[in-house]
């Protein structure tokens, strides 16, 4: 019996991408084991970057110690002018101090969205994109304050570590294939051949309502180490998705689908095994509301997958009878029900996965963006944003910040069992 979560997705006209395969992977009641540190205990988190809506993008730097992350620095859902920050953290992520401003955005806009990575050199490389607030008169503003059209991506990079930024605003194609603008996402990796790549989405045409615009994502490649881009190869009928080099010529890409007006955004697999040229759908992912994805390769070769789960404290499982409109209600299933961020594991390059652990429970209207990266003693680092404290009510939005976690994958993976997922 095909799932009714499979059903929806069918009906919306996705039958090109084979979501008949299997039903996703992570879908709920959220986890009960929770990730730990070293020690075993259940990291606490250190909450940072006061203010910031963040959309975390955490890097190791070249100099093998000093972790940046790049975030975005307005108390708002990209709602007020902003732009796109560095932090900087010298102790493991422990504590973090402001490094640089990113951009500087021109009157009337506002730059948020935003890629990052490392260059072959070791620059710090940030892609950002943007919306702006200038419509033109007589023009009803119906989709609200910075919501006229985006902007297309500017580039941004450091070769000092993320203190200082030479920007370049014509060095990614402002367009995609589509003619409309680019907004790029996720990571920066280095490819098999020694290109650059990183992938943007884009929409099929302009269109004045959320719910209307019908995304797709490209595999963008640079063959001057970050400097010029080009080469689009189209990944998924998707918006917000990051890509991994596992190795070889081997890539994943997580993508997100849905316009996040239906609460019916998921994440689905795709991969490529001829370096980034051609890229196939493996399977979905996860259920309704479990977004956004990051992907990690560790230092034994296994892929991390992180996201946030937006889903469980309205829902047992995306799936369920009215689990988007209680979602989009923000209809809570008890007074204790929590959203979070999940993570799962591959031994196998994607193949096959653990089942998911939860690494913290999140509070406030908004949050999630999981970013994670491996220190040199093995232990990873996850950001992730939230727009409350801990202690404030479930549905506010008056604490936006970055919150940042130390954890151990073998401490918190040795309890679960690895399930065979092929599509």
């Amino acid at each position: 019996m095909i799932s009714r979560f499979l059903l929806v997705l069918l009906s919306t006209g996705l039958e090109s991408h084979a979501w008949a395969a299997a039903a996703p992977l992570f879908d709920g009641p959220p986890p009960s084991i929770y990730a730990v540190n070293r020690e075993g205990l259940r990291p606490k988190p250190s909450i940072t970057a006061p203010g910031h809506c963040a959309w975390p993008n955490l890097k190791l730097l070249k100099d093998g110690r000093t972790l940046a992350a790049v975030i975005f620095n307005n108390a708002s859902h990209g709602s007020r002018p902003g732009d796109v920050e560095c932090w900087l953290s010298a102790d493991g992520g422990a504590t973090w101090k402001f490094g640089s401003a990113v951009t500087q955005h021109e009157p009337d806009t506002i730059r948020m969205n935003h890629a990052a990575g490392l260059a072959a050199n070791g620059d710090l490389i940030v892609l950002t994109a943007g919306w702006t607030d200038r419509y033109p008169p007589g023009i009803t503003r119906a989709r609200g304050r910075f919501r006229y059209d985006s902007l297309g991506p500017w580039l941004s990079r450091s070769p000092d570590g993320g203190l200082s930024w030479w920007i370049d605003q014509r060095g990614f194609p402002e367009r995609g294939p589509t003619g409309q603008p680019n907004t790029p996402f996720g990571d920066v990796h280095i490819a098999q051949n020694g290109d650059l790549g990183v992938i943007a989405y884009t929409t099929e045409s302009r269109l004045d309502k959320y719910e209307d615009r019908k995304f797709s994502a490209y595999f963008y490649r640079s063959g001057d180490d970050g400097r010029t881009w080009g080469n689009p190869v189209r990944v998924a009928e998707a918006n917000e998705t990051t890509a991994l080099h596992v190795g070889n010529g081997r890539w994943l890409a997580v993508a997100r689908t849905g316009t996040g007006v239906e609460k019916k955004d998921a994440l689905i697999l795709c991969g490529s095994t001829d370096d980034g040229r051609t890229w196939q759908f493996k399977r979905a992912l996860t259920g309704y509301q479990r977004v956004n994805g990051h992907l990690a390769k560790l230092k034994d070769g296994r892929v991390l997958f992180t996201y946030g789960d937006r889903m469980s404290a309205f829902a047992s499982h995306g799936s369920d009878p009215g689990a988007s409109a209680r979602a989009k209600a923000m209809t809570r299933l008890s007074p204790t029900a929590s959203r979070g961020i999940e993570a799962a594991i591959s031994s196998d390059g994607g193949e096959t996965w653990s089942e998911a652990i939860r690494l913290l429970d999140w509070n406030g209207l908004d949050g999630g963006y999981p970013s994670t990266v491996q220190r040199a003693d093995g232990q990873l680092v996850t950001a992730y944003y939230a727009s409350a404290l801990p202690d404030d009510p479930w549905d506010s939005a008056k604490n936006y910040h970055m919150g940042v976690v130390v954890w151990d994958s073998e401490k918190s993976f040795e309890k679960t069992t690895s399930r065979i997922r092929s599509p």
